[in-house]
């Protein structure tokens, strides 16, 4: 009979040991006993992935959210799309630090990543004739920064533009 009690008796230790010691409380004790618990200073969080140590209450790094300086400026789809005394440039790209500007419509950045030496990939908010919308847009700058080549993802298209002189 001693032995049906010891074994749930251990069992119940068992368990009881699984569970850990109870978390600290962020309350004071009544203050008729004389005594006031502290809450404990917060303990620095951190995941271990591949060997790094990560501290997890730094949010997490942001995306560039500018075009490069090779990428901004005035591009052209024909000479005259760089000409400023016209007024029907329908083929100009103005690149700024933080977004794109065409005929009829605007682009802000979202999130940019290289992609390459010379090509990033660009989420984007676009606006324009009263309709807002967005885009993945990967840009490439070929013949030693020249050309500009604009590619959207959806739906799919390709434009390729020539660097404005200064005007």
């Amino acid at each position: 009979m001693t032995k049906k009690l010891i074994i749930p008796a251990i069992l119940a230790c068992a368990l009881a040991a699984c569970n850990g010691p109870a978390a600290p409380s962020n309350e004071s004790a009544d203050a008729s006993d004389g005594i006031t618990v502290k809450p404990a200073k917060p303990v620095k969080e951190t995941t271990v992935a591949a060997g790094n140590t990560v501290d997890v209450r730094k949010p997490a790094p942001k995306s560039p959210t500018t075009f490069p300086a090779a990428f901004q400026g005035r591009w052209g789809m024909t000479a005259n799309d760089c000409d400023p005394a016209r007024d029907d440039n329908k083929g100009l790209l103005t690149v700024s630090a933080g977004g794109l500007k065409f005929y009829e419509s605007r682009a802000k950045v979202v999130t940019i990543a290289p992609i390459s030496d010379n090509g990033l990939a660009a989420d984007l908010t676009f606006s324009g004739e009263g309709q807002t919308w967005t885009s993945k847009t990967v840009f490439q700058l070929v013949d030693g920064g020249k050309t500009l080549l604009r590619t959207e993802e959806e739906p799919a298209s390709s434009y390729r533009y020539a660097k404005c002189p200064a005007a």
